[in-house]
């Protein structure tokens, strides 16, 4: 989850597209917007390898439909992040706005 917004139905959330294993592109190396989550990364976040796109979002409504155990103590988040992967995550976003803000998706229900 990047963030949250109040907007006209409610609070919205932006979600990153996210993927298990390693980022399985045509070309060497990582495009901007994609970070990549090895097992030890992973693991600090209760999950098995990974990489997120950040080049692809989805705007969804904070509700029971999208996440079903909200309403539960935890609310159905398995982990928090941490102020340094907080701060990678909002660095590669910035540079991906930053080199070319068009390649950026967002799905979802209007704002």
């Amino acid at each position: 989850m990047l963030g949250h917004r109040v907007g006209r139905q409610g609070v919205q959330i932006l979600l990153a597209y996210s993927s298990s294993g390693r980022w399985r592109g045509a070309g060497p190396g990582l495009p901007v917007g994609v970070i990549e989550f090895d097992a030890a990364a992973a693991q600090r976040v209760n999950q098995r390898p990974f990489h997120l796109d950040l080049r692809c979002l989805a705007r969804v409504l904070l509700t029971e439909a999208w996440f079903p155990r909200l309403r539960e103590a935890e609310r159905g988040m398995v982990a928090l992040a941490d102020r340094a992967l907080r701060e990678r995550v909002l660095r590669e976003a910035e540079a991906l706005a930053a080199r070319n803000p068009r390649v950026i998706e967002i799905r979802g229900v209007a704002p």
